[in-house]
């Protein structure tokens, strides 16, 4: 619990769209609220964050979501309308940061992609997180912690000579891209206050992991 006032968070005044779901890019939206900023969370009308239904729950309400979201306020659209889209390009237009970690070109496809963004505020930073970035023969892949955990080696480094590969117990490939999320935030603000232009920055599951084991990679290249 940050023990700052808001006044004197350093994030203070700093606002964020937040599009993500699940852990990496909610994750990576908290970690700004605590430092201050406004996030709001988009969701879609009805169900919401597909983390509202998942157990356990404490009074109806998912403990998983509740941890993840304190502090953030909510707005439900449903951006495959026009009248959704108009709505957030209303809201986009006054922010400074947008975060989403749908699939490579899902945002494009709902007119919410970093160039759809941009032409409603030409000085905002947008942060993508996807599986494995949106280049290259894994684009489509799916990107899931214990999916890339496999793919990186990670499964193996912790399994033992004779026996099988073992996951890691904690979903560790999202909590490290969220960070690496955030790092892309505060570099982008300091770049568009630098430059006045906006920042698109890509961060990926695959790159986070990898980071992760950089010493083993290194030992065994």
């Amino acid at each position: 619990m940050n023990v700052l006032p808001q006044s004197e968070r350093p994030l203070n005044g700093l606002v964020v769209v937040d599009f993500s779901q699940f852990l990496s890019g909610p994750l990576c939206g908290l970690k700004l609220a605590d430092l201050g900023a406004r996030v709001i969370k988009v969701e879609r009308p009805g169900d919401g964050d597909d983390t509202r239904a998942f157990p356990p729950f404490v009074d109806g309400e998912s403990a998983y979501f509740d941890g993840l979201n304190p502090g953030k306020q909510s707005i439900a659209l449903d951006l495959k309308t026009e009248a959704g889209r108009e709505v957030l390009y209303r809201l986009a237009g006054d922010v400074d940061v947008v975060i989403q970690n749908m699939r490579p070109g899902v945002a494009e496809r709902l007119g919410i992609g970093f160039d759809a963004i941009r032409a409603v505020n030409p000085k905002i930073v947008y942060v993508s997180i996807s599986g494995y970035d949106d280049t290259g023969p894994m684009v489509r892949a799916p990107g899931q912690d214990l999916l890339v955990q496999s793919f990186s080696g990670m499964t193996y480094n912790a399994g033992t000579r004779d026996g099988l590969p073992h996951p890691a117990p904690i979903y560790l490939v999202d909590v490290a891209a969220s960070h690496n999320a955030c790092e892309a935030v505060l570099a982008g603000i300091i770049q568009r206050d630098r430059t006045g232009q906006p920042v698109e920055a890509k961060v990926s599951l695959l790159a986070a992991v990898l980071e992760i084991q950089m010493q083993e990679i290194t030992t065994y290249l």
